[in-house]
């Protein structure tokens, strides 16, 4: 009976051993897991931001490829050091389109960008092609208005216009 209970005293011990083993394992194992579950959580929040970030984006691309338009005609609207050579050709236009001739004076771009450029130009033609021109002007995408006008008569019915005109619109080339 001694040997039995000794025995049972053993099997019990083991089994107290094993199970001690057990609940040590898993807490162990259980461990590991909440670790790793919170690393796999972090890393799904991170995959969502990812991709919310990627719909955005991919929707502000789609949002400006489809105001490509109105984008340039955004840009145009604003005088830069390197849009000023496309701005006089649009002059020269307006005055072809009225009947005029146009000179280009001098231009001062020096104010800063908040402040309106100067701009002076001399036309020449009859008085009624000069109001066409000022009209035409009065349309271009640059908004800037007529500070200066001084009318010479030239013979008959032709005219010498030399004004001022300010730019109110102007942005750094780089954009």
């Amino acid at each position: 009976m001694k040997s039995e209970g000794k025995k049972r005293i053993a099997a019990i011990l083991g089994l107290i051993a094993i199970l001690a083993g057990s609940i040590f394992a898993a807490s162990y194992f259980f461990r590991i897991i909440k670790r790793e579950s919170s690393v796999l959580a972090e890393a799904k929040t991170k995959i969502s931001n990812l991709e919310k970030k990627d719909r955005e984006f991919a929707d502000a691309s789609r949002a400006v490829d489809e105001n490509v338009e109105t984008i340039e005609l955004a840009k145009k609207a604003f005088l830069s050091d390197s849009s000023f050579v496309p701005f006089l050709e649009e002059l020269e236009n307006l005055a072809k389109t009225a009947g005029v001739s146009f000179e280009a004076q001098s231009a001062d771009f020096a104010a800063p960008l908040d402040k309106p450029a100067k701009f002076n130009f001399v036309l020449d033609g009859r008085f009624e092609d000069i109001i066409k021109y000022l009209m035409l002007l009065d349309h271009i995408p640059q908004a800037g208005f007529v500070t200066r006008l001084s009318i010479s008569p030239k013979d008959g019915t032709r005219v010498t216009v030399s004004a001022d005109y300010l730019i109110f619109n102007r942005r750094p080339s780089d954009i």
